[in-house]
């Protein structure tokens, strides 16, 4: 489908940038406040082959919402990407930065999986920056840069964040990320929540990608993002699910166009358009009535239901 039809239509297929697995579930089944409480350490609690049943159940999701190229975030790649495989999806499959415990293991796994395959790309995903010492940053950077492996930062969550990295290195958020060398490969910028102006220059200068995530915010409370500025500034956007169920790539969009609205005291702020060709994928798919799925729910249930 030409991305010019998306002025009279919505696309056929989505492109969900980032899909975060483990959490996405936690916020579907259990109770709101529990899954506040344990959704960044769920992979804590679950066995290796009850994480492998959640990614196809999100694969699964992400074909019921007509997503034909995902980016999908979790702690076990190779189910990941076969289960991508088998329904014929295109995308990346990212892995936690801090559940990697031995560099050349993780390498000989990815040469392995791309030896076989290279419609699914392999990245590495850094949940918070401030989690890792400077000489762990230096060796994910030196790693990811020497391997050619995209890095995906959540970036600019919250102001506490923005403020922590200046205090510990004197310089602004990006100019940090800039240093460390995160941003002389492929670097993809999560949520930019409070990035301003000084820092969306920095990202544009050096070919960095940002992804958003309205819906996952709105739940989450992490503040509108002014899709505006970052437009205007040059810098490329997508957009993705995060920890947000139901998946609907076509609301993430009209989300963010009017937190911009709200922002800018515009009802037209950017053209409708650009969100349809943030979110539109050219490439079909003929998986996306699984008639599996709902045996899949039935058994993230039962995984979920131990933990409630």
């Amino acid at each position: 489908m030409q991305k010019s039809m998306a002025k009279n239509k919505q696309t056929d297929f989505y492109i969900n940038s980032f899909c975060n697995a483990l959490k996405s579930v936690c916020f579907e089944f259990l109770p709101f406040e529990k899954a506040l409480e344990i959704s960044d350490n769920l992979s804590d609690l679950l066995t290796n082959e009850e994480i492998k049943e959640i990614n196809r159940y999100m694969v699964l999701k992400n074909l019921e919402s007509k997503v034909s190229e995902l980016t999908l975030i979790t702690h076990e790649v190779n189910s990941a990407v076969q289960t991508m495989l088998e329904f014929d999806l295109t995308g990346s499959v990212l892995i936690y930065g801090k559940s990697i415990q031995d560099f050349n293991l993780f390498k000989s796994q990815v040469d392995d999986l791309m030896q076989k395959q290279d419609k699914i790309k392999i990245g590495i995903y850094i949940d918070n920056i401030l989690d890792f010492s400077e000489e762990d940053l230096c060796k994910l950077s030196d790693f990811t840069g020497k391997e050619k492996l995209p890095i995906y930062l959540n970036f600019l969550r919250t102001l506490d964040e923005a403020g922590s990295l200046d205090k510990l290195y004197g310089k602004s958020p990006a100019k940090v990320l800039e240093d460390f060398g995160f941003l002389d490969r492929k670097c993809y910028c999560v949520g930019c929540n409070f990035l301003d102006k000084d820092d969306a220059e920095v990202l544009y200068f050096n070919h960095a990608y940002i992804i958003l995530t309205p819906l996952s915010d709105m739940m989450l409370g992490k503040g509108a993002v002014n899709l505006q500025m970052l437009l205007g500034q040059g810098l490329t956007v997508s957009l993705g699910s995060d920890s947000y169920i139901p998946i609907d790539m076509n609301l993430e969009g009209k989300i963010a166009l009017g937190n911009t609205a709200n922002l800018m005291y515009d009802p037209k702020p950017i053209e409708r358009v650009q969100i349809y060709e943030m979110i539109s994928s050219e490439i079909q798919n003929n998986f996306l009535e699984s008639p599996e799925l709902e045996n899949q729910k039935q058994k993230i249930e039962k995984i979920l239901r131990r933990i409630k």
